[in-house]
């Protein structure tokens, strides 16, 4: 007996520490950050939806550390009023090119809290607009139902919008529709100092839209005057043959000493001038032997201004500047001509639009990811970073290094 019983003392202790979880692994989540494109980045929007081993109560300290060293974060939780397994991260990454960091989230009763940022985004609502403010320098006002996309971004003193279309479908017969409008459906997302967030909803129910809805996210990271937009489309009846956008920039009227100035980034920068009446046009198809061309001059008489090499296989980047002598856009597309044909037109007087057509295969995940980073001319000096920086996120990997 006195033999048997220390093997089941033994016994006992191995199966309590099974059923016992292990609090220090449960209590932390590491993940690395990398640098994919060769750009210096100091002080990237990063955000992510975080997935924890279990739920987590709201009140729950959170804490980022890199290097043993805590990091300015914000963590929101995905379902507010219950424990949840899913956060929203945000916070500032800083990156040389090509490096790759590693990062841990602690969270738990134990955890000291980490730092936040203490002055940043506001947003605030009502009725028909939500308005996302970082006084004294920028505010973006978003209608609820997303008619038009945008109802304003003020740069005080300047107003960089005009009314415009917003986001934009195309259906198989060619016809174009708005999205947003009755039937819209928009939430919070996530909303602090360092980032704001968005989603807007609905089911189309046009005869020749059938089966076919949509979510817009709308992001506003912090440090950076940008909102990125992201639009995801199921259309399992294959109805949906193009999206796009159009905006109109309130610039300054061109003349010809002071036209509209435009970058487009193909495989290389092109860059023109607008006189007006004048547009600027880059059309991007991959599956050609000339797979990018930028056109200009008067609507409807566009002259072939520059093209890539024949059978090139560099593709064109998809991103633009467009400026008068006061203002910028800095704007820039997700995956440019990697789904489908693209295009990318430029009007003196402001107006763009952006169009993406899909093939005619089905099953194709119909999405469109674009960022427009409103800044003061000139670019070089307004924005702290470039439209390939936008395009090009660092990459989170989670778990350990």
């Amino acid at each position: 007996m006195q033999k048997i019983l220390p093997l089941i003392v033994l016994t006992l202790i191995v199966l309590t520490l099974l059923v016992i979880p292990f609090t220090t692994s449960a209590d932390e989540i590491q993940f690395t950050l990398r640098e994919p494109y060769g750009i210096m980045r100091h002080g990237i929007p990063v955000g992510e939806l975080v997935t924890f081993p279990v739920a987590v109560p709201e009140g729950t300290p959170f804490r980022l550390v890199r290097d043993g060293k805590p990091v300015r974060a914000q963590f929101r939780n995905a379902t507010p009023g219950q424990e949840s397994d899913k956060w929203w991260l945000d916070f500032a990454g800083v990156l040389d090119p090509f490096e790759t960091a590693a990062f841990t989230i602690q969270y738990g009763p134990e955890t000291q809290p980490g730092p936040e940022r203490e002055r940043g985004h506001v947003l605030s609502e009502n009725e028909n607009v939500y308005s996302i403010a970082n006084a004294p320098y920028i505010e973006w006002k978003v209608p609820r139902d997303l008619s038009g996309l945008l109802a304003s971004v003020s740069y005080p003193p300047l107003e960089h919008l005009q009314p415009a279309e917003g986001l934009l479908l195309r259906d198989a017969q060619g016809n174009q529709h708005r999205l947003g409008g009755a039937g819209t459906k928009s939430r919070v997302l996530r909303q602090g100092p360092m980032a704001v967030g968005l989603r807007f909803e609905k089911t189309e129910t046009a005869p020749e839209l059938a089966g076919v809805s949509w979510t817009v996210d709308l992001i506003f990271p912090a440090r950076v005057s940008w909102m990125e937009v992201d639009v995801r489309v199921d259309d399992p009846q294959q109805q949906v043959a193009a999206l796009g956008w159009q905006l109109h920039l309130n610039l300054d009227p061109p003349t010809a000493k002071e036209p509209t100035l435009v970058d487009f980034g193909a495989s290389r920068t092109v860059y023109g001038s607008l006189r007006p009446e004048w547009q600027m046009e880059l059309r991007a198809r991959p599956s050609l032997e000339i797979p990018w061309q930028v056109w200009r001059g008067k609507a409807g008489e566009l002259r072939l201004m520059e093209a890539a090499p024949l059978k090139s296989a560099a593709l064109a980047e998809g991103w633009a500047h467009v400026m008068d002598r006061r203002r910028c856009l800095a704007l820039a597309i997700s995956e440019f001509s990697k789904q489908g044909d693209e295009q990318l037109t430029v009007d003196a007087d402001g107006t763009l639009s952006a169009w993406r057509t899909f093939t005619a295969e089905g099953g194709q995940e119909k999405t469109m990811r674009s960022w427009f980073h409103f800044v003061t001319f000139p670019h070089q000096l307004g924005a702290a970073t470039s439209p390939q920086s936008m395009q090009n996120p660092p990459v989170v990997r989670w778990g350990q290094p």
